[in-house]
């Protein structure tokens, strides 16, 4: 189980229709970086990082999209309008 830091004690504020409350730099997060809240069901809220796309994030880098689209058995024309597709 990962330990658990207890970075303090923030006061939440009101910033429009919004609440707000600052974490600290030693979280770990980075500035803009998107994180999920969950709230669970005693009450708490814990953050972490969202989930990155991962045709943005690498995670699809080492594959050969092209090698895989030869080993398929039908063929793949690009995509060509055959009806009234936007385009």
């Amino acid at each position: 189980m990962k330990e658990m830091v207890n970075l303090g004690k923030f006061k939440v504020r009101k910033n429009g229709n919004s609440l707000i409350v600052t974490i600290p730099k030693e979280s770990g997060f980075s500035e803009n970086e998107m994180v999920e809240a969950i709230k669970e069901s005693d009450g708490s809220i814990s953050y972490k990082p969202a989930e990155q796309n991962p045709w943005f994030s690498g995670e699809y880098d080492n594959y050969d999209f092209e090698a895989i689209k030869k080993e398929l058995d039908f063929p793949i024309d690009g995509g060509r309008a055959v009806g009234k597709e936007i385009i």
